[in-house]
């Protein structure tokens, strides 16, 4: 039964969009968004569905944002036994039952995102180096191939 005093992420919505801009900015609010990432992951590895699964198998975090509400960012944590084809607003791991270790694979930023990152290489700092790498291979369709394992 749904706690009644529990607002919808909706309701939420709209309340902060009716308030006036408070200057969040984008660090905060990858920060915030990713607070429950890794137990996200942890719980799913855990999971029901997992729990017999005795092979390494991925970890593929699907990432939504709501169209009818424009603040509003989801992740969609689903297991699988098959590497993905990559795509666009993804994050991918491997995750391994006999030891328990997670492996960062790749992550696919929105499609806006992957242009600008390539065509603005030289403006990003090194640390990005890596999220560029993989955005290059994914416009050559070769992530999976070379990021897999």
């Amino acid at each position: 039964m749904k706690d009644a005093k529990r607002k919808t992420v909706g309701a939420l919505s709209s309340e902060l969009l009716l308030k006036p801009d408070n200057k969040q900015g984008v660090v905060d609010t990858q920060l915030e968004i990713y607070k429950e990432y890794l137990p996200s992951i942890e719980n799913l590895v855990n999971g029901e569905d997992c729990k017999d699964w005795k092979d390494p198998f991925y970890v593929v975090v699907l990432i939504r944002r709501e169209r009818s509400m424009v603040n509003v960012i989801r992740h969609h944590f689903v297991a699988r036994k098959t590497l993905p084809t990559p795509q666009y607003d993804q994050d991918t791991w491997k995750y391994f039952p006999s030891s328990g270790t997670l492996e960062y694979l790749w992550t696919v930023p929105a499609k806006d995102k992957v242009n600008e990152l390539i065509m603005l290489e030289a403006s990003y700092p090194k640390s990005f180096n890596d999220l560029i790498r993989f955005c290059k291979l994914f416009k050559a369709d070769k992530l999976d191939i070379v990021c897999g394992k």
